[in-house]
């Protein structure tokens, strides 16, 4: 069986651009479908935020909510390393 959906905008891919791209069309008055290979957005997380040391020591982060910590960082701008 078939069921025929009508939309203004379909986003192919539930990742950040095309939730994002979403989102905006939907807010904009778009009746937006999102489709995605995944049965499950946003599984497994994929995203890497980054939360400074002494930040994360002042909000008390729990283990249980820290995947990896980061050693170090580098900033490069217009191929120049800039120190931070």
């Amino acid at each position: 069986m078939s069921q025929r959906l009508e939309c203004d905008v379909l986003v192919v891919g539930a990742g950040p651009a095309g939730s994002s791209a979403a989102a905006v069309a939907a807010n904009l008055g778009a009746r937006v479908i999102v489709i995605d290979k995944r049965s499950e957005v946003g599984l497994p997380v994929q995203c890497a935020e980054y939360i400074p040391k002494p930040l994360a020591m002042e909000i008390e982060l729990t283990a249980d909510t820290v995947a990896q910590q980061v050693a170090g960082t580098k900033v490069y701008i217009d191929s120049k390393k800039v120190a931070v």
